[in-house]
């Protein structure tokens, strides 16, 4: 058993191609879809831009709008210089991240 395991995972680590491995002899492939996976995928990806577009309309419509809002929480993020700045450094940072991330797993490997 140990035997085939170690071999798997050589076969993993080595590869660099989803083809290599699907054309594996002990590969035992699902012919079902599961559509609930993907429909929660969607729906997350769906939840995630609208909190981003509520969240950056929320903090630059003020300025848009050149209005003074009656509301406490648009009034505080208005006056306050953290949340200006903290917005479009996010791109940045989780541009490196990412390319941290992929570097490492690459390293991973490579090294294994």
């Amino acid at each position: 058993m140990e035997s085939v395991l170690e071999r798997n995972w050589r076969r993993v680590a080595s590869t660099h191609k989803l083809q290599d491995l699907a054309a594996a002899d002990d590969c035992t492939a699902a012919d079902d879809f599961n559509w609930k996976i993907l429909c929660y995928g969607v729906l997350l990806i769906f939840i995630a831009a609208c909190s981003l577009t509520g969240l950056v309309l929320c903090m630059m419509a003020p300025y848009l709008l050149s209005l003074t809002p009656s509301n406490r929480l648009l009034l505080f993020l208005r006056d306050d210089e953290y949340y200006h700045l903290l917005v479009p450094l996010t791109i940045p940072v989780s541009i490196i991240a990412v390319f941290l991330n992929w570097m490492s797993l690459k390293f991973f490997k490579h090294n294994s």
